[in-house]
This record gives structure tokens, C-alpha cells and sequence, in this order.
């Protein structure tokens, strides 16, 4: 029998994560700049730790659903 190897993925593009947290993009690059949800930038693009969701999942408890960052306005 062959063994297969699962690849399980250990990071996510932000459309990725907002469909995993059932989040508009909008709202997803919104956390994102306000570095409630922990990301990496390579170059212009974004990944986004498979652990930062889960930290993110867990943190939200304590944390007012309307609070935000304000950039810009």
C-alpha cells in the first residue's frame, strides 16, 4: 500500500480566510490593517498564519463586535 502524504495548509490568502471566518474581504483586509488579525507580508502579497485565525477565533470573546480601526477617517 502506498502511504500518502497529506500537506495540510499551513497558511491562507486573505479571500482564503475570510471565507474561513465567513467574512466579507472588505472586513478581512480591515482586520488585517488594524492588526487584529496577524498577517505577513511578501512582497505585495498577504498570507495569513493558519494559527493567526485560530488566535483571532479565540481573542474576539473579549473583544466589542463594532471595535475597529479607524484609518482615515
Amino acid at each position: 500500500m502506498e502511504s500518502q502524504s497529506v500537506n495540510p495548509q499551513l497558511v491562507f490568502t486573505v479571500r482564503e480566510a475570510a471565507k474561513i471566518l465567513h467574512l466579507g474581504l472588505n472586513k478581512c483586509y480591515e482586520l488585517v490593517r488594524c492588526k487584529r488579525l496577524r498577517s505577513i507580508r511578501v512582497g505585495k502579497k498577504i498570507i495569513i498564519p493558519k494559527a493567526a485565525i485560530s488566535e483571532f477565533l479565540n481573542e474576539t470573546d473579549d473583544i466589542p463586535a463594532y471595535a475597529g480601526c479607524n484609518y482615515g477617517r
